[in-house]
Parts: C-alpha cells; structure tokens; sequence
C-alpha cells in the first residue's frame, strides 16, 4: 500500500511484554506458576478468587525463589492479597519495589515465580483464584 512502511519487528521487541495467568484451587501454602527463562521485570500482579475465606485470616504474596531455593525462603514482590475480602473483587497487589528503584521486582533468570500463603492456611473454600501477572524484559529498564 502506498505511504506505509513495512515494519519489522525483532523477537526482543515482540517479548518486551508478557501476561502471564494462573488459574486453580488454592489448598497448598506455596504455589509455583512459573520460572523465569530470562530476567524479567514484574510490573503488575492481579488476584481474584470466587468465595472468600471461611476458616480465618488468609492472606498471600507474590515471591520468587532461585533454583536450588525454596519458595518459602524466597523474595517477597508484592504487598498481600486479602483472601477474606470479598469474593469475585479484582485486587491489585502493591509491588514492594517501584520501577524507578527495581530491587525486588526483578525477577532472575531461572527463578521460581509463585505465590505464598503468608497468614493462614490455603483452603478449598477459597474457591477458583487467578492471579494475572505483567511482566517486561529486563531490558526496558535499560
């Protein structure tokens, strides 16, 4: 077509971006949902379940772990998600690091990303949680 230019773009440009979802039923303290395969950047986490918790104060984070460590030991990214707030609300989990000061959102190659029941116990009253993540190439903080 006339007066448009064909653009070509790199596979690094392609994966600047990513979401990443997790769907399931939460019943176990530490919950894997990826491993980095290059650094990468957490931007955004998201988290939604379908029935509030009935057995007391649940909460979980956002850590990652390195190969080698457990995820219980890992470094936590986000502030926690309410699991007795109230069910089909969206969250939006504070990240603990801004990216102006990218210290703890940087997630190292070959880590374990997961989430981590920090206060009371995961339970099949929780219901179906998603956690959305956005993640970016290390590389657009360069």
């Amino acid at each position: 077509m006339a007066g448009i230019i064909p653009t070509q773009i790199s596979e690094a440009q392609a994966r600047r971006h990513q979401i990443i979802t997790w769907q399931g039923d939460p019943t176990v303290q530490y919950i894997p949902i990826f491993i980095a395969e290059r650094a990468m950047v957490l931007e955004s986490t998201l988290v939604r379940y379908t029935a509030a918790s009935s057995g007391g104060a649940c909460t979980a984070v956002l850590k990652y772990a390195a190969s080698g460590t457990a995820l219980s030991s890992g470094t936590t990214m986000t502030s926690a998600a309410d699991f007795e707030a109230a069910a089909d609300t969206t969250q939006t989990l504070t990240l603990v690091s801004t990216r102006n000061v990218p210290t703890q959102n940087i997630i190292p190659a070959g880590s374990v990303v997961g989430l981590a029941f920090v206060e009371g116990a995961p339970h099949s009253s929780v219901g179906v949680t998603t956690v959305t993540l956005r993640v970016s190439d290390l590389s657009v903080l360069q």
